[in-house]
């Protein structure tokens, strides 16, 4: 299985996202950057199932990991306030994974330089 047998518009709706490229890191991560940062990662190591990394706010990462225990955690190796694990799961909706990755973009987006920022924009 991989991450889109479960969210079939996943990757279709995060390369729409104004600026967005895609990359592959060493660890054969697809990784979803906007101005050339990570805000979401396809993570599959071959062993075990697939996952997500987004990055998103403190305190809603919390709540999503509260209101889905043991699918959405602190994501490994990553800062573990600022970016959540999400395994896919039919428990978790598409539209609630779309939405953290959305405001990661968001979270992402605002922290570039106006400049490109408004490059980005502009595209």
């Amino acid at each position: 299985m991989n991450i889109c047998d479960y969210y079939p518009d996943l990757e279709t709706f995060l390369v729409e996202l104004k600026g967005v490229k895609v990359d592959y890191n060493e660890w054969n991560w697809k990784r979803f950057n906007v101005g050339g940062k990570p805000f979401c990662a396809f993570c599959n190591d071959g062993s075990a199932k697939p996952y997500i990394v987004v990055k998103g706010e403190k305190e809603f990462n919390d709540l999503m990991r509260s209101a889905y225990k043991g699918l959405i955690r602190p994501a490994p190796d990553m800062n573990k306030v600022y970016w959540s694990a999400i395994t896919p799961d039919k428990d978790i909706p598409q539209e609630i994974v779309k939405k953290m990755c959305s405001r990661g973009y968001k979270v992402v987006f605002e922290k570039l330089p106006q400049n490109l920022r408004n490059k980005i924009l502009e595209e």
